[in-house]
């Protein structure tokens, strides 16, 4: 593989990274208990930028594999964010 292919592929994942931290939305989904509380919306906002940043052409992986799960990983947020919206369960701080 070209060096410079390898290069775009590294910056896009580590975009990935910034866009989408584990120590960010995804923490807070994966250790929060929404069975009803109210929180702060804003704790989900790489999970929003991320749908809002990376459904285009310019974040496509080359690698199907990867992809494949790009593409998943989006459905699935956008669908997440869009339960989240129709239960309004958040508050503004």
């Amino acid at each position: 593989m070209p060096k410079v292919h390898v290069e775009t592929r590294i910056k896009l994942f580590q975009e990935f990274l910034r866009v989408l931290p584990s120590n960010g939305s995804i923490e807070f989904i994966k250790t929060y208990n929404m069975a009803g509380f109210a929180f702060d919306g804003r704790k989900l906002d790489d999970l929003k930028r991320f749908v809002y940043e990376w459904n285009d052409a310019e974040h496509k992986f080359y690698d199907t594999k990867l992809e494949k799960k790009r593409k998943n990983l989006l459905e699935l947020t956008d669908r997440y964010l869009g339960l989240y919206c129709s239960q309004d369960i958040s508050y503004a701080s």
